[in-house]
């Protein structure tokens, strides 16, 4: 999460404003565009932060900056050699922040990354280059012995960290005792709403709530079933038991199964009462 979207593009940015190449004119240009877009009802809208030069961005922020805005905006903004540049690096974000990713997947966002930062050391000076960068090229490791990032960014716990912030207190003790109050009430609301919904006193008023009701839309939260084709196990060959560990095996399932007319693979006279090696 840091490595991806709080550093590089903070740092990126902060070149482009120091060295002219994004000016005044140009925030307020792209922020016209902005204020443009339609974007999914899942996608976060940055406001008027691209305007003001993306003072005080969160990371996540600053990823659909990187995954959806970017890739728009800069293009009138950048030279054309920059601008390619950097869209390596969308592409690999865009690679790597997938609730599911193959090795394939993987083997793109590395070479992107590789040309992102190749090209950033020929392109720009040896100033704008980070300690961060070089750890991209470390993520496709990462992720190969830990899996998708989905799975231990930080985004839903920081993200949680928000909500705490925003709760109303008087400043003093007895916080957990104010949080846990509004989470209870929080949590009981939807039991509240289906018992007085089936009142008999309130079934006039059903079909106008349901109109009123908006209807639930699926969205992706990143914490789906992994496909089974992501990831695939090695599973090695099919190998035989020994002759002396099988009598032992064959023995045990006597025992335990309470079959003592179990019969060896090696003597079936059934189909179906003899243990294979």
């Amino acid at each position: 999460m840091h490595n991806l979207f709080l550093g590089t593009p903070k740092r990126m940015m902060d070149w482009w404003i120091e060295e002219r190449k994004i000016t005044k004119k140009d925030f307020v240009m792209m922020q016209k565009m902005a204020d443009k877009m339609v974007v999914p009802n899942d996608y976060m809208v940055l406001g008027s932060k691209i305007g003001k030069g993306f003072g005080h961005m969160k990371a996540d922020e600053w990823k659909y900056w990187v995954l959806v805005y970017s890739p728009i905006l800069l293009k009138a903004v950048l030279p054309t050699e920059m601008f390619n540049n950097w869209i390596s690096f969308v592409n690999a974000c865009r690679n790597i922040v997938k609730p599911s990713i193959t090795f394939s997947d993987l083997n793109d966002a590395h070479q992107f990354l590789q040309e992102f930062c190749n090209e950033c050391k020929r392109i720009y000076t040896a100033n704008v280059l980070t300690c961060n960068m070089h750890l991209h090229l470390h993520l496709c490791k990462t992720i190969c012995d830990f899996g998708p990032v989905y799975g231990y960014w930080l985004f839903g716990f920081e993200q949680y960290n928000g909500l705490l912030k925003n709760v109303s207190t008087n400043r003093k003790d007895s916080f957990e005792t104010t949080y846990m109050q509004s989470f209870v009430q929080d949590t009981f609301k939807g039991d509240y709403v289906n018992a007085v919904l089936q009142c008999p006193s309130q079934v006039p008023f059903l079909p106008l709530l349901a109109k009123l009701t908006a209807t639930a839309q699926p969205s992706i939260l990143g914490n789906e079933p992994l496909p089974s084709f992501t990831f695939p196990l090695h599973i090695k060959p099919s190998s035989a038991m020994s002759n002396v560990d099988y009598s032992h095996l064959l023995d045990y399932y006597k025992v335990t199964y309470h079959i003592p007319d179990l019969e060896s693979y090696q003597f079936p006279f059934s189909s179906f009462s003899f243990v294979d090696n």
